[in-house]
């Protein structure tokens, strides 16, 4: 009895700590977090095929426009790995975007960089929604 226990125990662990997680018809690697993947699930919900995301990775960059260093122009790039099982071999998507308007509080800082994730993300849903053939 011991013995079985101690098996259950072993598989149970063993199961949850797999990197993939499967939702519907999407595979995430462990790239992503629980937000990146809830846009992406939401946004790709009619898919018909399936869809392996990977390598999910942010840039910032920033340059300062004065001498004084309060005011700079940032850039964000995003870039993502996909297959599906329409296709034989991974593609990269890749896609930047400027900020407008730039914080030096880091509560805002923080919450306009979650926003630019966000609309990089829908980027990304657009795009496969217009690369997709239509039955």
């Amino acid at each position: 009895m011991f013995t079985l226990r101690l098996i259950l125990i072993a598989i149970t662990t063993g199961c949850a700590s797999v990197d993939q997680r499967s939702y519907g018809d999407i595979i995430f690697d462990n790239s992503f977090d629980s937000q990146n993947k809830f846009i992406l699930q939401t946004c790709l919900t009619n898919s018909e095929d399936n869809l392996y995301l990977s390598n999910l990775s942010f840039l910032s960059l920033s340059e300062n426009i004065n001498s004084i260093g309060l005011e700079f122009n940032s850039k964000m790039s995003m870039t993502i790995d996909y297959k599906s099982n329409l296709q034989d071999e991974k593609i990269t998507f890749r896609t930047d975007l400027e900020s407008e308007t730039n914080y030096i509080s880091s509560n805002m800082a923080a919450n306009q960089q979650q926003e630019i994730i966000e609309e990089m993300l829908l980027k990304f849903c657009n795009y496969l929604s217009n690369t997709r053939p239509n039955d």
